[in-house]
């Protein structure tokens, strides 16, 4: 059986994702990155992103659009970065270095806003406040997103 639209679009922003790197024209690597809770591996690799599934919530106006057999959805899409860094090592404050890797997961979720066809529109709806550890070289922040998209009702994979 084919994967749902949902699971289809959650793959494509995981391979955006995936595609960061400095090699790749962003200012930082994003060295793991993954659907699921990735908890501990943060001690393996510099840059660790989760990416979670938030609500998913019924839209009437989305559902219209194009076909009136059609249920549409409006998901939030969590992107947790998870770093370290030490400001002696390159002379950048922890903070610039989150910011550059906001910036970069930004850049990556709306190079393709629509998830290669599977969806309307892929927004950026907030970022959360950076946490930084007591000694300053591990941090964490969200960069969330919605995104729009349909299914046939009955049929979540077409």
């Amino acid at each position: 059986m084919a994967d749902s639209i949902k699971e289809r679009i959650l793959a494509n922003y995981e391979t955006a994702l995936k595609a960061v790197t400095v090699a790749n024209g962003y200012k930082r690597t994003l060295n793991l990155v993954d659907r699921f809770q990735v908890g501990g591996m943060e001690q393996n690799f510099p840059v660790v992103v989760e990416v979670k599934q938030g609500v998913d919530i019924a839209s009437e106006s989305l559902a219209s659009i194009g076909n009136a057999g059609a249920e549409g959805h409006t998901m939030a899409l969590f992107t947790i970065i998870k770093f370290r860094h030490d400001p002696s090592e390159d002379g950048l404050s922890t903070s610039k270095v989150g910011i550059e890797h906001e910036e970069d997961v930004y850049r990556a979720a709306l190079a393709d806003r629509t998830r290669g066809g599977l969806a309307f529109d892929t927004r950026w709806i907030s970022t959360d406040e950076m946490e930084v550890d007591e000694d300053g070289n591990r941090a964490v922040l969200a960069v969330n997103f919605e995104i729009d998209y349909r299914h046939l009702l009955g049929d979540m994979t077409l």
